[in-house]
């Protein structure tokens, strides 16, 4: 039995969503394919494989997302501080 809270293509999808938000309508068109996981329509001109990078550190990982989107570069911080101890 799968324990993930998340497929993989819940992650894809918000990816093409985060892509055409923040960098524009020319991401709207993306298909969700595999090999590269989101393509230009015509499998050629644009290819994205999309990966999740986990923190290792738990505590870090939560206060991250707390701060997320508001505060970037503290988040980083913390989750330097964090690590180190």
């Amino acid at each position: 039995m799968d324990t993930r809270k998340y497929g993989t293509c819940f992650f894809e999808q918000y990816a093409q969503i985060t892509l055409a938000a923040l960098l524009g309508h020319e991401f709207d068109d993306l298909v969700n394919r595999d090999r590269p996981d989101l393509q230009s329509a015509d499998g050629h001109t644009l290819g994205i494989e999309v990966t999740r990078a986990m923190e290792e550190n738990a505590k870090a990982a939560k206060r991250c997302s707390k701060m997320w989107p508001a505060t970037p570069t503290a988040c980083a911080r913390t989750t330097a501080s964090a690590n180190r101890n």
